[in-house]
């Protein structure tokens, strides 16, 4: 069913109501316009019958008047004779009368005989015309029936046809405006997996990268006194070398890192590492890595040297401070006057004691524990980020498949959206705001 907006008044006009108003109305007007025309000639048709029945019957009486008046004249005259007339004369005279009055009311008797049986005929006729009439009245009735239903038929088809045109029509730029969406979520479908695929085998020398300029980054942040040299690509040693500064000495001792992201653990980072140490001059040397040796998962010290820290980017956050720490202190040692070499044996022999390494397992450990309860509630803000969206993008689709189909059935009647996507840019700002929101959150954390 359609409606139609009145420019005038504003009210919604049903349009096959009015469609069918205007046939059913046109086709009443036109019987009844018939039906006045059969009833007009049935009776104009009788009523010059009747006339000329009354004329002829006015005649008639007339004629017989007129007889009566001359047999009564006549039989005056003849009464008014002398009696002293001729028998026979008086009897020549009826009879000559007689005959001619006889004559003359045959003649006329056989004229009104001739007229009443051409009236008697025509009526006859008339009886015929209206029993005619009377069949075509029926048959018109009948025919009047099969039109208005042929009418009422041909209207609710029509209404049909036009509904089914109309839903074919919605449903058809309906389907192509799904297909299009369609098309355009499996566009980004494959471009996102494009780009995953791409992000997934991406070098392995371009993670490290990242992990490596992060490292470098921490510490600069962290560490403002200290030099932190970054090893040219190409050139032999560890990734990263830290010298270590205070405000009372200069050139403490030097921390090598070296950045590793690969799938798997290697050993031989850890003697090439010692190399490294030894060409620096550095007394400690930590390993950051993704993927930590199958039999240590967490942070420890190289089983062959124990001036080698193994640990993953989260712990290197806590362990760096701490190995920074002892490195001054055994500077501090080894610069003091008295006893400088028990000293500094005494420090080396607790920097690579299992106390000491306890010690920093314990710190470290207490650091990743408050890493990781801000990545569970930052999880867990996301969790609920992710199912607000879900629940925004449903209400968003419900809303325009809505309208779309009040639209649909209601036509111009009903106020269309400016401009959908308002919506999405809606959603695409909260989206925003959540992503600015985790991006500050790791801004704390990780610079």
């Amino acid at each position: 069913m359609a409606n139609v907006k009145c420019p005038h008044c504003g009210s919604l006009i049903d349009i096959d109501e009015a469609l069918q108003r205007d046939i059913k109305a046109k086709f009443e007007d036109e019987i009844l316009q018939q039906k006045r025309k059969w009833q007009q000639q049935q009776n104009e048709a009788t009523l010059k019958f009747e006339a000329e029945i009354a004329a002829k019957r006015e005649e008639y009486a007339k004629h017989l008047a007129q007889l009566q008046a001359k047999e009564n004249a006549f039989e005056q005259r003849v009464k008014a004779a002398t009696d002293s007339a001729l028998n026979s004369e008086r009897e020549k005279i009826l009879a000559l009368a007689k005959s001619q009055i006889e004559s003359e009311n045959a003649a006329k008797f056989e004229i009104l005989q001739k007229e009443l049986q051409e009236k008697s005929q025509r009526i006859s006729e008339l009886n015929l015309i209206k029993a005619e009439m009377e069949a075509q009245k029926r048959k018109f009735s009948e025919l009047e029936a099969e039109n208005k239903a042929k009418s009422e038929i041909e209207l609710t088809n029509r209404v049909n046809q036009e509904r089914e045109r109309l839903s074919k029509q919605i449903s058809q730029e309906n389907e192509l405006k799904f297909r299009q969406k369609d098309e355009q979520i499996q566009s980004l479908i494959g471009q996102i997996n494009e780009l995953k695929r791409r992000s997934e085998v991406g070098s392995q020398q371009l993670q490290g990268e990242v992990q490596e300029l992060a490292l470098q980054e921490y510490l600069r942040l962290n560490f403002p006194l200290d030099e932190i040299d970054e090893v040219k690509k190409g050139a032999r040693g560890a990734d990263c070398v830290q010298i270590v500064h205070t405000r009372e000495f200069v050139g403490c001792g030097k921390i090598l890192y070296e950045s590793k992201r690969t799938k798997s653990f290697e050993p031989k980072w850890i003697d090439k590492l010692k190399d490294d140490m030894i060409g620096e001059g550095a007394q400690i040397g930590v390993i950051v890595t993704e993927q930590m040796p199958p039999h240590s998962p967490r942070l420890h010290q190289a089983p062959s040297d124990a001036s080698i820290w193994i640990c993953s980017f989260e712990e290197f956050k806590g362990l760096c401070a701490v190995l920074r720490e002892h490195v001054v202190a055994l500077a501090f040692a080894k610069r003091s006057g008295q006893n400088q070499d028990s000293k500094t044996a005494m420090l080396y022999d607790y920097l690579t004691s299992p106390e000491f390494a306890n010690q920093i397992k314990t710190i470290v450990s207490a650091f990743v524990g408050m890493q990781e309860s801000l990545n569970k509630e930052r999880n867990a803000m996301e969790r609920i980020w992710k199912q607000r969206e879900k629940q925004i993008a449903r209400a968003r689709d419900g809303a325009i498949a809505m309208h779309a189909s009040i639209r649909s059935i209601a036509g111009s009647g009903v106020a269309q959206l400016e401009d959908v996507d308002e919506i999405l840019s809606l959603e695409a700002i909260a989206t925003e705001g959540e992503a600015d929101t985790l991006q500050n959150q790791d801004g704390d954390e990780t610079p």
